[in-house]
């Protein structure tokens, strides 16, 4: 029996994610690749699994991301582990809205950001609380990010 082909659970959304950052309607991504809205419908919300490569590829070339790192994305292998958000940041390199170069404290000030949010009871009494202290944390990022 053949065993059929599927892309990782992530794939949808992460081309639905990239698809908005790029601000494109479902029949400007169309216009551009040629690929039908519908099926780039589905593909996003995890409808169709099994993609080919010349459709990731044209998917990667309108989103403006390498065609590897959407292969990569799309890939189910199972022999990874999973890894802690901050090994995975501090150990690549990444880019945010056109930022390129997060220092390692910038990293670490992102790190902070996160875990601090994630911390965050965020019920009546702490709400406010809990918003000045991430602004204090989104200061210290964006010190580390433009000085």
């Amino acid at each position: 029996m053949k065993e059929e082909r599927s892309v990782n659970e992530n794939f949808s959304s992460m081309i639905l994610y990239l698809r908005k950052k790029k601000n494109m309607s479902l029949r400007e991504v169309s216009d551009v690749t040629g690929i039908d809205p519908a099926y780039i419908h589905k593909l996003e919300k995890g409808k169709r699994t099994s993609p080919s490569y010349p459709i990731i590829e044209k998917l990667a070339l309108a989103y403006g991301v390498d065609t590897v790192d959407l292969l990569e994305v799309s890939s189910n292998n199972s022999g990874r582990s999973t890894v802690s958000l901050g090994q995975l940041l501090l150990s690549n390199n990444f880019t945010v809205d056109g930022v390129d170069d997060f220092s390692p404290s910038a990293k670490k000030a992102l790190l902070d950001l996160i875990d601090l949010i994630v911390s965050f009871t965020w019920d009546k009494e702490s709400m406010f609380e809990d918003i000045y202290e991430a602004m204090h944390a989104i200061d210290d990022l964006k010190q580390e990010l433009y000085g």
